[in-house]
């Protein structure tokens, strides 16, 4: 939708929110207008015009843009697959802040991705997936980068990594 106004990128999963009358699809582009402000203010979005192109935001502005269409959603449910991915920092820790926020008010949140520091510092429950196939799941307090890793490349999935004796090759603990 990068070609499309900043104000319909935002309202379009709930156009019938913001009918002129019930029976009419046809929206008001008031109450649009005062959505996207505000949504906006809220995801700290940086933009000249509500009329702009989705496109001419930067990389970390599209994604608060993105956030800012479900959040009025109130979804009990949001599959995140690497939301803050390409970002910079400043833009990565608003991500972070509103995911934390959705959580809060009571949507689960499942986030898939590849930074293990990320995983370790948004996850309740940290799941390590190799080729398609759940290997372990770790509670946020038993997990480190250190044995995502072991995990991510355990030989034997069936056999715990961390618990080998501290003399055993490296041949035998991780898929070549």
């Amino acid at each position: 939708f990068s070609d499309f106004s900043l104000i319909f990128n935002k309202s379009i999963s709930l156009l019938e929110k913001y009918r002129r009358l019930r029976k009419l699809p046809l929206p008001d582009p008031r109450r649009e207008k005062g959505a996207f402000l505000g949504a906006a203010r809220d995801v700290f979005m940086t933009f000249g015009s509500p009329s702009d192109t989705a496109g001419t935001l930067s990389g970390g502005n599209q994604q608060k843009l993105l956030f800012s269409r479900w959040a009025d959603r109130h979804s009990k449910l949001m599959l995140l697959d690497e939301p803050t991915e390409g970002i910079d920092i400043k833009a990565r820790a608003t991500i972070k802040q509103l995911i934390r926020a959705m959580a809060d008010d009571g949507a689960g949140v499942l986030i898939s991705t590849s930074d293990r520091d990320e995983a370790l510092e948004m996850g309740d429950r940290v799941a390590v997936f190799r080729d398609g196939a759940l290997i372990k799941v770790l509670s946020r307090e038993a997990a480190s980068p250190d044995k995502l890793a072991l995990w991510a490349q355990a030989k034997d999935p069936a056999k715990d990594p961390a618990k080998l004796p501290p003399n055993t090759p490296a041949s035998e603990m991780v898929a070549p």
